[in-house]
């Protein structure tokens, strides 16, 4: 099926596996746009504007890997939407290697970049195939400021905020709750070092005219919370109260409250987005 379809998108129904499928079709690029529900893919494909001058097929394929390593056959790149990824990437990465396809996915989960280098870097590396994951867009464009910075001579350290806002899909939100599980960390001296819990740093937020309580204990993606938001002025991050609770446990606590952080209407003014 593969062997003149280049690109598999796999996780093609849901919102961003839609937009790849769309850039995709803008640069004239075959595909076969995949998912576990077949008239779930074809719904999202007919959505997606000049669909019509496509070269593209719609799979149907089960999610473990004899399924996924008979899909990907043939092709060249595989760009995996599946998440979490945590708990979902290892098949379709191992699909990969099966098939000698690159792979590629929009992960912001620290914790599975950091398990897919560990468990499948050098098997990828021995191969000459490319492991990417986190090429997620709300990360991107703050990695290549980073870059850019890093450029310069006499930058030996540097700190990014990046702040968004939205309304998350189902599989977004598990990816959320997933990434609140995990110990996060930072790269010092090339190593990476775990973020104490109780870290906190005040961010002024260009534009926004506000002071932010950031708490990076996430690493690369973690709630915001602005001082001026009459809700949560002047408190402590939720895992700081005693009795302490987890992470999760706090935002599902939240959630169950009140109207979650990332789907505040702007009429109440900022939103706490997620920061990396």
């Amino acid at each position: 099926m593969t062997a003149k379809k280049p690109v598999v998108v796999y996780g093609a129904s849901g919102y961003t596996g839609r937009l790849v499928c769309e850039y995709l079709r803008e640069y004239d690029t075959p595909f076969i746009a995949a998912g576990r529900d077949r008239a779930r893919v074809q719904e999202a494909m007919d959505k997606v504007p000049g669909i019509e001058t496509a070269d593209y097929e719609v799979a149907e394929v089960e999610h473990d890997v004899a399924s996924l390593t008979a899909l990907f056959k043939g092709a060249r790149v595989v760009c995996n939407m599946v998440g979490p990824f945590g708990k979902l990437g290892h098949e379709t990465v191992e699909a990969c290697l099966n098939t000698g396809c690159h792979y590629l996915d929009t992960t912001g989960e620290q914790g599975w970049m950091i398990d897919a280098e560990a468990r499948w870097g050098a098997k990828f590396a021995a191969k000459g195939l490319l492991l990417s994951p986190g090429v997620a867009q709300m990360y991107t464009t703050g990695e290549i400021a980073a870059q850019i910075c890093l450029e310069n001579p006499g930058v030996d350290s540097l700190d990014i905020l990046v702040l968004w806002k939205g309304f998350p899909t189902y599989a977004s939100t598990q990816t959320i709750f997933a990434i609140l599980e995990t110990n996060w960390y930072y790269l010092e001296q090339n190593k990476y070092v775990e973020w104490p819990q109780d870290t906190h740093m005040d961010v002024a937020v260009p534009g926004q005219h506000v002071s932010t309580l950031v708490t990076p204990w996430t690493g690369t993606s973690h709630p915001v919370w602005f001082k001026n938001d009459p809700r949560v002025a002047n408190c402590k991050p939720p895992w700081r109260r005693s009795p302490p609770r987890s992470r999760a446990a706090c935002l599902r606590a939240r959630i169950r409250a009140s109207t979650p952080p990332w789907i505040q209407s702007t009429a109440q003014g900022p939103s706490p987005g997620f920061t990396a």
